[in-house]
């Protein structure tokens, strides 16, 4: 549990990380309704680079023989581990990438996400710039208006700053804004 102060999954706490084949089993079960399988996204309940079976999910899901998915149609989203973002970069190049940010501000990022402690915004945008200068791949910023905390004009201001900081004026840096949906215990 990462303790991200807007998420509800985060109440619920980790019970467990997923295993290859029951993050396999879910695609597979799709298909086997008839769904067309193009694209697959890690995201939105846990952190993703936190569980090493997610890096044999994409092997399978790439493998030729098995789900023959393009790496360009998978997708990571991330709070920022920075050891998990250097394995994507060196060895999944063409997997598309998401910065969960939330706040261009380092101490009120600790304050929402305290992982902030731990991978400071500055190291993590450091080790985008370098996955981004070496796959030529663009990289999302994920961003959730939280009213009232980070969805000022100043906040604005300063994500753009933080982005055209970076390298080559932060044209591979894709901001997505996410509206914020309150539930009871988030």
């Amino acid at each position: 549990n990462f303790g991200c102060k807007f998420c509800a999954t985060g109440d619920i706490g980790l019970k467990k990380n997923l295993t290859v084949n029951e993050i396999t089993d879910q695609v597979l079960y799709f298909h086997l309704l008839g769904h067309k399988i193009d694209s697959i996204s890690f995201m939105g309940m846990g952190e993703a680079l936190a569980n090493r079976q997610v890096f044999d999910a994409l092997d399978s899901f790439t493998d030729p023989n098995l789900f023959a998915l393009s790496p360009r149609r998978l997708s990571i989203s991330t709070i920022g581990i920075i050891p998990s973002i250097k394995k994507i970069t060196q060895e999944y190049p063409q997997v598309n990438l998401t910065f969960s940010l939330h706040s261009p501000y380092s101490e009120e990022r600790s304050k929402l996400m305290p992982i902030n402690d731990r991978y400071p915004i500055d190291e993590v945008m450091n080790i985008l710039d370098e996955h981004i200068r070496l796959t030529s791949r663009k990289v999302y910023i994920a961003y959730i208006r939280l009213p009232g905390v980070n969805d000022s004009l100043e906040h604005a201001n300063e994500v753009v700053s933080l982005l055209k900081s970076r390298y080559k004026s932060g044209k591979l840096y894709h901001v997505n804004l996410i509206r914020y949906n309150p539930t009871i215990s988030a």
